[in-house]
């Protein structure tokens, strides 16, 4: 099997995955591309970029079918981006769930994105900027059921809950306005469609389950792994 390495700019700072063909080895976090590189492991190693090349405007593959680069993928209509990091995440879904057809939800610390999959393709997605208004607000990790669905049946007071929320200090109640704010924006993707969570905190499945919607969870890290999985075998590394 191929000794290969992929890397990209994630979570304000740079990913690096140390792949033995199919197989995970090594996962670190470092301060920027140039030092992921400069590792004694990344040296002799083929490379894959992950982001930071020409992007894939929608409908495309999850899965690209290039050997050296898992692009961004862009929107016009509303302007959007989705990273490569995410695409993978996105196609260890598909990996796992042969011919599935629904809606991807990557939450990570700065965005959650809803993503449209069909046909293997990303169709369409729409971003969220809740995890920063979260941590900028001082919400909690887990979110308040009660004060989600207040603020899903009236979006519009959305400003007005976050007020009382902080006034009394219920970060979980903070977290859980925001959250229904939006889940009540993303209604057109979640209603009537299977929705997997790709979410530790789980809190955002709960509360569109409790909505009737048909939701589930499954672990980012997990479905990273399948992606890269995936990604080397389309590239023949595995082999």
């Amino acid at each position: 099997m191929t000794l290969w390495l992929a890397y990209g700019a994630d979570d304000g700072g740079a990913r690096v995955c140390l792949m033995n063909g199919n197989i995970l080895q090594e996962q670190s976090l470092f301060s920027d591309v140039g030092a992921a590189l400069g590792t004694d492991r990344a040296r002799g190693r083929i490379t894959v970029r992950i982001g930071g090349t020409a992007p894939q405007a929608v409908p495309v593959r999850a899965l690209p079918d290039i050997a050296d680069a898992v692009p961004t993928a862009t929107q016009e209509t509303p302007p959007d981006a989705l990273s490569g990091w995410a695409r993978l995440r996105i196609s260890g879904v598909l990996a796992s769930r042969p011919n599935w057809d629904g809606v991807v939800v990557d939450v990570t610390d700065q965005t959650t994105h809803w993503i449209h999959v069909s046909a293997a393709e990303i169709v369409s997605f729409q971003g969220f900027a809740t995890g920063r208004l979260i941590t900028a607000l001082g919400g909690a990790e887990k979110a308040d059921a009660d004060a989600a669905d207040q603020t899903r049946s009236r979006p519009e007071r959305l400003a007005a809950h976050l007020h009382a929320a902080s006034l009394g200090g219920d970060a979980r109640a903070l977290t859980g306005h925001l959250i229904g704010a939006e889940i009540a924006a993303a209604k057109p993707y979640w209603l009537g469609q299977e929705v997997i969570v790709l979410d530790q905190a789980q809190s955002l499945a709960q509360i569109l389950q409790s909505q009737g919607a048909m939701a589930e969870t499954a672990a980012p890290q997990g479905m990273l792994e399948h992606g890269l999985a995936a990604f080397a075998q389309t590239a023949g590394f595995s082999r």
